[in-house]
């Protein structure tokens, strides 16, 4: 009988689409040695929405999944947190696997601004759950991202602060088993309690704050980032990192096992996000692709000078039209071309009106 890996994703009804291409991208490339198991944490994706990602991986008969309606668990110390608009309130059910999941000694936890572009099976088996004497296991961030945490001077310390660039929180692989043993996940909640105004990486900065001394380094490939291509670009910018060394860091770039969109620029909203011509190859080949492009030209955000603004206008409907007599425009740089001059003729011609 195959092995089975339990994967553990949490997100909200407005990343339903997305999730389809991180679950497609995800078997596409999987070990089919092994059996994947899907939960799905949410509060309000529909039975309809449910079974069109179930009809992601409908084809591969080694992958299974299980939607778990949380009923707005967390949502009273949700609002008190900081939130930036491309979070949400699932994201804080990481902190809440060990009791959720207690068949299992250890699970991996994924976000689903993600594509997939390798096998993720051997993360699973680098952590021992119980000979491993940690919490987790997560992959460091790039050092040109350490600039980030002058958001956080004003309210954490210095020491604070060094203890939350342990870890990313978009793929970790989490030890049930340890966290049950040492009643950690009671720690999460009195840290989110006692954090949840000054958070700014949400249930990331919870995990790195307790289980500092307890994390797990997993290879970088895990987590590539989209903008480490914005980072770094020439043979400067791979010189003297804090963390990684110019081979590690050729190397993940080059042999990404799970491409990461981490900011709030993300590639189904955003053709000039770094790296959205891949997250595009996938989303074709989902069953999402027809309603994805009856809702991208009423959403899709085109940038003008120094803005960014959001088309929701019907004239743009001849953009909808050009869509879908050019299924393929996604792979076609001309398209975007078409997109962004017709942006700047509308609102060259609204700033002339007024």
């Amino acid at each position: 009988m195959k092995k089975e890996i339990p994967i553990m994703f949490c997100f909200d009804k407005n990343y339903v689409i997305p999730a389809g291409v991180a679950f497609f991208s995800l078997m596409e490339h999987a070990n089919q040695n092994y059996n994947y198991k899907f939960y799905i944490l949410h509060s309000d994706i529909n039975e309809n929405q449910q079974e069109r990602l179930k009809e992601t991986v409908a084809n591969y008969d080694n992958c299974k999944i299980e939607f778990i309606n949380m009923q707005n668990r967390l949502e009273k110390e949700w609002k008190k947190s900081y939130r930036g608009d491309h979070f949400s309130k699932e994201v804080m059910y990481k902190l809440l696997t060990a009791s959720i999941f207690p068949q299992y000694d250890k699970l991996i936890v994924s976000d689903v601004d993600v594509v997939f572009l390798g096998d993720i099976s051997q993360s699973y088996f680098e952590l021992d759950a119980i000979k491993d004497d940690v919490y987790i296991a997560g992959v460091k961030p790039v050092g040109k991202t350490y600039d980030y945490f002058e958001n956080y001077k004003s309210q954490w310390t210095e020491n604070e602060i060094k203890q939350l660039g342990e870890t990313c929180g978009g793929y970790l692989v989490m030890n049930l088993k340890k966290i049950r043993e040492d009643n950690i996940e009671k720690a999460f909640l009195q840290s989110l309690k006692r954090n949840a105004h000054r958070l700014n990486q949400m249930e990331q900065d919870i995990l790195n704050i307790v289980c500092h001394g307890k994390i797990k380094q997993l290879d970088l490939k895990y987590v590539v980032c989209s903008y480490m291509w914005d980072y770094y670009k020439c043979e400067d910018d791979f010189e003297n990192d804090k963390n990684y060394s110019k081979e590690e860091l050729v190397e993940a770039m080059q042999n990404p096992i799970q491409l990461h969109y981490a900011t709030s620029i993300k590639p189904w909203k955003n053709v000039n996000c770094t790296k959205s011509e891949i997250w595009f190859e996938y989303i074709v080949k989902t069953p999402f692709l027809k309603e994805y492009l009856d809702w991208l030209p009423y959403n899709i955000v085109i940038p003008k000078a120094s803005q960014i603004q959001y088309v929701n206008n019907g004239k743009i409907k001849r953009v909808c039209s050009y869509i879908k007599r050019n299924p393929l425009f996604l792979l076609k740089l001309d398209f975007y071309k078409k997109v962004i001059n017709y942006g700047k003729r509308k609102f060259k011609k609204h700033f002339n009106n007024n």
